[in-house]
């Protein structure tokens, strides 16, 4: 889904689905992002959900961060099952 992201002048390709470490710094900063997502009238970072990272625990599992409580989590929820991910672009 990351790769093919196109939208608002993101080509194919640009995006991709971040690690970890790259959740947790997106959290540790959501307020100052979600602001700026304001600006051009982006969508925000929503505290509700949890997203995927690109960053394997095994071969079932995925490391994922909540952006309600900040967790981040490798065992509650297998590759299979739901959730959402957030595609970036390098800037």
């Amino acid at each position: 889904y990351c790769a093919e992201y196109a939208v608002d002048g993101v080509k194919t390709g640009e995006a991709f689905l971040p690690s970890i470490d790259e959740l947790i710094s997106l959290y540790g900063n959501k307020t100052l992002i979600n602001a700026k997502l304001a600006l051009i009238k982006g969508a925000d970072l929503f505290n509700d959900w949890y997203y995927w990272s690109s960053s394997e625990f095994s071969v079932d599992y995925a490391w994922y961060q909540y952006f309600s409580t900040g967790f981040v989590g490798k065992n509650h929820h297998s590759k299979c099952s739901g959730g959402y991910v957030c595609p970036v672009v390098a800037f």
